[in-house]
């Protein structure tokens, strides 16, 4: 009489060719679940940021008798360009001491400060002329309470609130080569939020608006 044989625990080929073929049906299933959780957040961290900017200007505001920091330049690098006898300098330089930053002409502002989209898609994001975020839309000159110049100080934020060109423009709004196809400096080539950009308002909250937005003419 013949021993039974001993029960194979080996995987047919059927059975292996059935588990590859379900690791690839659930991997096509999360790795663009996966890029959406991620677009998600860094949408959502990017907004942050801005709000944060949008609180420290705020205390700038009430330490200054209810003035706009400034005179500012229009887009904000990463390195805190100094303040020499009132010249246009970097937004950040004036926010630094409410954002507890380093105050000096070599300090870049920290990637937990801008948004982490930018930093992934800029080539060179620690370059001290990357472009972070602008101040104004291209096109509107004409209304930049910062000023960029050294004849007139910033508006007072009473003055903001209570002009009508100021409620649907941005006080800062993400960049991107599209958004400032003249600029040499390193910025993402596409807008790194794909359909919006984030757009911090003069009341301190933050919008997201299309890639074709442009503020209503009072």
């Amino acid at each position: 009489m013949n021993p039974p044989r001993p029960c194979s625990s080996a995987f047919t080929l059927i059975e292996l060719l059935t588990v590859i073929a379900i690791i690839g049906i659930l991997a096509g299933i999360m790795i663009p679940t996966i890029g959406k959780v991620r677009r998600t957040a860094n949408d959502a961290q990017c907004k942050t940021a801005l709000r944060q900017w949008g609180m420290a200007i705020q205390l700038y505001i009430d330490d200054n008798k209810g003035r706009l920091p400034g005179p500012c330049t229009i887009g904000q690098t990463r390195k805190m360009s100094p303040i020499v006898d009132g010249k246009k300098a970097s937004l950040f330089r004036y926010l630094a001491p409410y954002m507890m930053l380093k105050n000096n002409a070599t300090a870049l502002v920290p990637d937990s400060y801008i948004c982490s989209a930018w930093v992934r898609d800029t080539p060179n994001p620690t370059a001290d002329d990357a472009i972070v975020y602008n101040l104004r839309l291209p096109g509107d000159a004409n209304r930049f309470p910062w000023r960029d110049n050294d004849e007139k100080p910033p508006l007072l934020y009473s003055e903001v609130l209570n002009l009508a060109p100021y409620h649907d423009r941005p006080a800062m709004i993400d960049i991107d080569a599209e958004s400032a196809p003249d600029s040499v400096a390193p910025l993402p080539p596409r807008p790194v939020h794909d359909k919006h950009r984030n757009m911090l308002l003069y009341n301190w909250s933050v919008r997201a608006v299309p890639l074709n937005y442009q503020p209503s003419i009072p």
